[in-house]
Parts: structure tokens; C-alpha cells; sequence
């Protein structure tokens, strides 16, 4: 399975919307679907979608050299990905901070 995700509007950045919506993405993937693993890619300078997908369970598998064109020339891509086993932990603690911060 394969994950895209975009929070167009700034300022809703930084507000936790992106991980909440990965989260529960996940949750449906990985229980409803019974998937092994979920995909995903972005560029390599996107650091706060690259922690975000941390939170969530993702690691990066590969580094795809100059693969996208941005604001005129070539960037990176990772590819990253979450298992289920990776994604229960990822939850666990997930679940213990949100319910930290209530």
C-alpha cells in the first residue's frame, strides 16, 4: 500500500492534523485491510514531514538521487516505510502522549 498525504493550508502546520490523520490511516491499513506494510515518499529537505512519518512508524529504505523537480532543480526522494509491528510501537507511544498532553 501506498500513502500520500498534504496539508496545503500552512497554517494548519505544526498542529499535529498531519500524524493524527497518519495515524489513523495506519490503523485502518493495518487492522481493517490486514496489510504487511505501508509506503511512502518525500523529498529529502521536507525534515517536518520526515519526523512526522517518524512519529508514525516510518523508516527510510532508500535515498532515490534527484528524482523530483522543485523551485528549478533536482531534488532526492526518500522512500520510507512503516510494518505493522513497527506501527503497534509507533501507536503505543502515540497513544501515551496524546493522552500525556490532556
Amino acid at each position: 500500500c501506498s500513502l500520500c498525504v498534504l496539508i496545503g493550508d500552512r497554517s494548519h502546520w505544526g498542529m499535529g492534523h498531519g500524524t493524527d490523520a497518519v495515524m489513523t490511516l495506519l490503523e485502518h491499513a493495518f487492522e481493517r485491510y490486514d496489510l504487511a506494510r505501508v509506503e511512502l515518499w518525500t523529498l529529502e529537505q521536507n525534515e517536518r514531514a520526515i519526523r512526522a512519518f517518524s512519529r508514525c512508524g516510518f523508516e527510510v529504505d532508500a535515498r532515490l538521487p534527484e528524482r523530483s523537480f522543485k523551485d528549478g532543480s533536482f531534488h532526492d526522494r526518500l522512500v520510507m516505510s512503516v510494518t505493522r509491528q513497527r506501527f503497534s510501537v509507533a501507536m503505543e507511544q502515540w497513544r501515551g502522549s496524546s493522552a500525556a498532553s490532556q
